[in-house]
């Protein structure tokens, strides 16, 4: 793998999961829209344990489970490239100078998980509001 640069992105999962092509699965890394079984916390309605729905799907589900909890969410992705093509985005984008800049590396992106995240009100909020 030296001959590779892995690039980690993260961030809302709404706005960075339109930037992913793939997903880490069980069975290794498969298309965003393939589809996998739903985990017993995610079932809804009238489907049961071992039926299927695209990733995509899951993450979303995953994102409104968390948020009933008061979570926010952060979607991990990741994207290998070869040190040749990083290179010569770098140097056709102000050699990364800027986020923007950067952006052209946020494209057909893996996904890796969701973490949730405790967002707890602080003392000092009663004094604000």
């Amino acid at each position: 793998m030296g001959d590779v640069v892995r690039v980690f992105t993260k961030g809302a999962p709404d706005m960075v999961l339109e930037l992913c092509a793939n997903a880490e699965g069980p069975e290794g890394v498969v298309g965003i829209d393939d589809e996998c079984a739903v985990p017993i916390q995610l079932i809804q309605g009238e489907e049961t344990e071992g039926d299927a729905l695209p990733f995509r799907e899951l993450y979303e589900r995953t994102v409104k489970h968390f948020a009933k909890q008061a979570y926010r969410t952060l979607l991990i992705c990741y994207k290998d490239i070869t040190v040749e093509d990083f290179e010569a985005l770098k140097a056709d984008n102000n050699d990364f100078e800027t986020d923007a800049d950067r952006e052209c590396l946020e494209t057909d992106l893996t996904a890796i998980g969701i973490f949730g995240l405790q967002d707890p009100l602080r003392e000092t909020i009663v004094g604000s509001i």
